[in-house]
């Protein structure tokens, strides 16, 4: 406590146990325990202080937000310090501009979106404790909310973090970029439970407030025609920004404490929200008030008026505390599945409740399929409470039958960590847990959370190759790898390895694996002779990253193409990584559903080569890229094992995010065998538009005007050069908001002087240009989106073209007749001009005559010192010998 005290001072080290009390838990009731110390920092580098004492004394310690999580994941153990972040409650910056805010982890959720509010913005993820919740409790469980159906969860919103890792050290991961280099240790943390270290700040993306609502109330006679209208209602093509179900029970407390006027005597109600401009809004309502007429609703009122609208969202957010009402104690469940398995599940968690003689009532994100049972009992009773356990667990295992997850939103603390093991086998919690360890060896930053405890050896079956030895095997496998007879003719040897090269490195071989088994084979056997594995989908971003180092075969996965299944009435898809994704979107066609993401070749990109490239088309800033679509993956490890991530499900907190950790990561951790993606409904009417502009400056104002004007386009890409200039708008939606739309876009681009033009391959060569085709020598720039304009706006020299997506801050630069110099030259002014701090460069395709700044700018190169260190200890951690695509993460 000296150390602790000289630190920090004495008013911000608590021993008393009356003050310890506080902080024995969180929102959780059934895990108790009282830490030996609590510290109050006020600054990063007093939390840096507090660790370097707590890991040289070996003392565990706890992150903690404001104590609103739902799943024990702040409740300490036993000797350890509760490292509450409660005074560090600033927001430090607003920019407006680039619609970011950075604020400390203390700084409440609610406190972002008044601080915004002014300028017409807001920060999306919204739980219901989001008056009190922190945003570095938020970024700890991934939180979500009502309104992620439509805008995505905590994940979606986070773009860089200022982390004290458990050795002590501050690390700056991320920035303002939506995609900044190297791999997305951003999106691994957020999620990860406190684990990985503690986060003190964070930059956030927020989102413009949309001009209209229409909020409806469905009443329903029955909770079974009360799902199948959630399943309904987006199979009809509408995605409302929040679909939420609640039970009679939770109904009756909500009425006896506001006093609102709800339908006591009905089975369920839906809240259901659409929002966006006013012009098409009550024609979506429409289409929802039908659906639920046809599927039993008695009545669907219509939010008449602002105060109308809040009413209805306190009877949402303030619903579980007015349980409390009905009994002494409450433990909300949070298990998600797919939301065409809600009627039957609910019935089934009614016959559970009653078989375990347990009062339940359901308020829930039902667009997502994320259930939240409140089980109302007294934890004094013993009986009870053992009961309750009991029927917790049944209700996990029924979630995870269905295909479903234990967390949607709250995480996995310690009330669910042994149900992990329902949904990963030990290789998959091990592949999990060395990530882990390579942010925190020693063990002792929130320990005991989110991963089961070890049970013998079954959960350590992942078996490093020992240090100075040859890459093979433990002795009980090397039959099984070295039995596989000739890989390649298992495998179907391509007989042309020049076709392959890699910035002029060539492959020993071509392997062409049939299925996830030769997968596995190869690996192994490549791990026995010392060569590289390069995954290899149609080669559409082979090019993206660092030369190839020392010998390699080419694993190429399009013999990977098992199509399905497809569940459209989940918005979910799942495809081998040899899926090329114009097969997939045809597919879904049938089906009236889409992937959102467009990357260049459609025709020849593979949906493993898109994922593992982070592949960028010019959806990006408003459909987010594979990073935010793909939802669960499997893979095959370094040494040969074959291991899932995610669930299949549109929502999910259970676990750490490693399908966002191997999208964008080039094949450098594993080789992916399938993913699952998210879909949407194909909107009623969609069309691109093209405007040519007279000189450069007049069309990138004219770009950003657009973007200023805040229309929800669904895309808005602009390309310029001495010799043209264009931009290309993307316009999506039912058609009279399409037709709308389209009027204000004309308008904006007739007054800047820019003249609309037939050409319908335009969209289709920005998006090669953008991913650096067609060129010999590309970079990008990515930074927030005033931060890349100002940097275009001053830079159109002869010979270089810029294509710009204008929303999300990413441009990318290429020489146009040979200019590599002139190339060159911009970057390097780029880089000495203000915010340079903010903006990251990477080469598309790097000049041969420069093989130095290739180096620096490739790989995770361009990340921060510290970041490129982190990451390259994960690398280490998950493929320590180098086997995946060796040397395309170094700098």
């Amino acid at each position: 406590m000296r150390e602790l005290r000289a630190c920090l001072g004495d008013d911000a080290v608590l021993t008393r146990m009356s003050d310890l009390l506080a902080y024995d838990g969180d929102a959780y009731p059934m895990a108790r325990q009282t830490p030996v110390a609590v510290a109050l920092p006020s600054t990063t580098e007093q939390v840096a202080a507090i660790v370097r004492v707590c890991r040289r004394l070996g003392v565990p310690f706890i992150p903690r937000g404001a104590g609103t999580g739902l799943s024990g994941g702040a409740t300490p153990v036993p000797n350890s310090v509760v490292v509450s972040l409660a005074r560090m409650n600033r927001i430090l910056h607003i920019d407006i501009p680039n619609r970011r805010v950075t604020a400390e982890a203390g700084c409440t959720n609610q406190a972002i979106t008044d601080a915004a509010a002014a300028h017409g913005l807001h920060y999306a993820p919204d739980p219901s404790s989001q008056g009190v919740c922190t945003i570095g409790g938020n970024i700890a469980e991934n939180a979500g909310g009502p309104h992620t159906l439509k805008y995505g969860v905590t994940a979606n919103h986070v773009t860089g973090i200022t982390l004290v890792t458990p050795d002590g050290q501050v690390v700056h991961l991320g920035g303002f970029p939506d995609d900044p280099p190297g791999l997305d240790l951003v999106g691994v943390t957020v999620g990860s439970e406190g684990t990985f270290g503690i986060v003190t700040e964070a930059i956030v993306r927020l989102t413009p407030t949309p001009e209209a609502y229409r909020t409806l109330l469905a009443v329903f006679d029955d909770v079974a025609a009360c799902t199948r209208a959630v399943v309904e209602v987006i199979r009809a093509g509408v995605i409302p920004c929040a679909l939420e179900m609640i039970d009679q029970t939770i109904l009756g407390a909500i009425e006896d404490a506001f006093k609102f006027g709800f339908p006591r005597e009905a089975a369920a109600v839906l809240t259901i929200e659409l929002d966006g401009p006013e012009v098409g809004l009550d024609e979506d309502a429409e289409i929802v008030r039908n659906v639920c007429a046809a599927n039993g609703a008695r009545e669907v009122r219509l939010a008449r008026d602002a105060s109308d609208r809040a009413r209805l969202w306190i009877a949402r957010k303030k619903g579980v505390g007015t349980a409390g009402r009905l009994a002494s104690s409450i433990v909300t469940q949070d298990g998600a599945i797919p939301r065409s398995k809600l009627p039957s599940v609910l019935a089934e968690v009614a016959q559970i409740a009653q078989r375990r003689r347990i009062r339940v009532c359901n308020i829930f994100h039902a667009g997502d399929g994320n259930l939240h049972p409140c089980v109302l009992f007294d934890q004094n009773d013993p009986d009870e409470a053992a009961r309750v356990h009991r029927f917790n667990e049944e209700v996990l295992a029924l979630c995870v039958a269905v295909g479903g997850t234990v967390s949607g939103e709250h995480g996995v603390g310690l009330e669910k960590r042994e149900a992990m093991r329902l949904m990963f086998s030990p290789d998959d919690l091990q592949w999990m847990e060395t990530v882990r360890s390579a942010f925190d060896p020693n063990g002792l930053c929130n320990p005991g959370k989110l991963l089961p405890a070890a049970s013998g050896g079954s959960s350590s079956s992942m078996h490093p190759i020992p240090d100075g030895g040859d890459a093979v095997p433990p002795a009980d496998e090397q039959v099984a790898a070295s039995s596989s007879g000739s890989l390649a003719n298992r495998s179907g040897l391509t007989e042309y390895p020049e076709a392959f090269a890699i910035l002029g490195s060539q492959p020993q071989s071509v392997l062409s694996p049939r299925s996830e088994d030769d997968c596995r084979d190869m690996v192994r056997d490549a791990g026995i002779h010392r060569i590289g594995i390069v995954p290899w989908g149609a080669g559409v971003f082979i090019h993206l990253g660092s030369p190839i180092r020392g010998p390699w075969h080419a694993v190429r996965t399009s013999g990977l193409s098992v199509l399905g299944p497809i569940a459209s009435q989940d918005s979910l898809v799942t495809c081998g990584a040899g899926c090329t994704i114009a097969d997939v979107q045809r597919a879904l066609a049938e089906h009236g559903h889409w992937i959102p993401l467009d990357p260049p070749e459609p025709e020849t990109a593979t949906m493993g080569g898109i994922v593992a490239a982070n592949a960028t088309g010019l959806l990006r800033a408003a459909m987010g890229s594979p990073r935010d679509t793909v939802v669960a993956l499997r893979a095959i490890t370094a040494d040969g094992r074959a291991v899932k991530a995610g669930a299949r499900v549109v929502k999910n907190a259970a676990g750490y995010d490693m399908p966002r950790l191997l999208a964008g990561s080039m094949g450098t951790l594993a080789l992916i065998t399938e993913v699952t993606l998210r879909t949407r409904p194909l909107s009623p009417s969609a069309i691109t538009l093209t405007y040519i502009g007279r000189n450069a400056s007049a069309t990138l104002d004219a770009a950003w005007a657009l973007h200023e004007s805040r229309l929800p386009v669904q895309h808005l890409a602009a390309q310029v050069s001495a010799a043209r200039c264009l931009i290309s708008v993307g316009l999506s939606g039912n058609a009279t908001l399409v037709a709308w739309l389209r009027d204000r876009v004309e308008a904006t681009m007739i007054e800047a002087g820019l003249e609309p033009q037939h050409e319908p391959c335009a969209a289709s060569a920005l998006r090669r240009a953008v991913n650096g085709l067609d060129s010999s020598c590309a970079a990008r720039i990515s930074g927030a989106a005033d931060d890349t304009y100002r940097i275009v706006r001053r830079t159109v020299p002869e010979g270089i073209e810029w294509t710009w997506l204008v929303s999300c801050g990413i441009a990318v630069a290429r020489e146009l007749n040979g200019q590599a110099h002139d190339l060159g030259t911009i970057l390097r002014q780029a880089a000495s001009a203000p915010p340079a701090e903010r903006v990251w460069f990477r080469w598309l395709r790097a000049p041969s005559d420069s093989s130095q700044q290739a180096q620096d700018l490739h790989g995770f190169g361009s990340a921060r010192h510290e970041s490129r260190a982190l990451m390259h200890r994960v690398k280490a951690a998950l493929d320590p010998h180098g086997l995946f695509s060796p040397g395309r993460a170094e700098s």
